[in-house]
Order: structure tokens, then sequence, then C-alpha cells
């Protein structure tokens, strides 16, 4: 059980290691539920004054749509989610950068 504390200083310390500041735009998508998802991603974001961008499951097309045309600047995930989303862009022939697509 972590504290109120405890999720704000996980919340701070996560959003200065990320450099996570009011102009980023911040894809989540890791469940709640966890405390990675919830304090690291959620509430680091938002400590941090970023726009947060709760979506409900994975697709590699969504976060490379996302990435690619809607400004979003951060996605975290798991190694599983970053595999796929890279098997998703070379599978479909997509740019692997935003500024090349």
């Amino acid at each position: 059980m972590l504290s109120h504390r405890n999720l704000l200083f996980i919340a701070s310390v996560s959003s200065r290691l990320r450099n996570v500041g009011p102009d980023d735009v911040v894809y989540a998508v890791l469940p709640i539920s966890h405390v990675y998802g919830f304090a690291s991603v959620c509430l680091g974001s938002v400590h941090a004054g970023a726009t947060l961008r709760l979506v409900p499951r994975f697709s590699p097309e969504a976060v490379r749509r996302a990435l690619a045309d809607e400004h979003v600047s951060i996605f975290q995930g798991v190694p599983a989610m970053h595999a796929k989303l890279l098997e998703h862009l070379q599978t479909q022939g997509h740019a692997w950068s935003a500024t090349t697509a």
C-alpha cells in the first residue's frame, strides 16, 4: 500500500527523469490499476502539467497514428508493446520516425 506522499514522490521523480513538461502529450495505455501506469505515467504526467491522453487498449496502429499525426510526444509501454509497434511499422511499410512520415 502506497501513501499519498509516496504517490506524489513517484510522480515527481518520474516526471523529472522523463523530462515531461507542459508541452508534452502523453499516450497512456498502461493499466492504471498498476502502480507504473498510475503513479509514473498518469500522475507523473499530470504533475508535470502535460496533457494526458488515456486509451482503453493497446493497438499498434493507434499508437502509430497518435505519434505521427496527433502530436503525442511520449509513449510509455512494456517491452512487448514496443516490439509490436516496431513489427507493425515494418510489416506495414510505415516510416520509423514521425519526422519522416
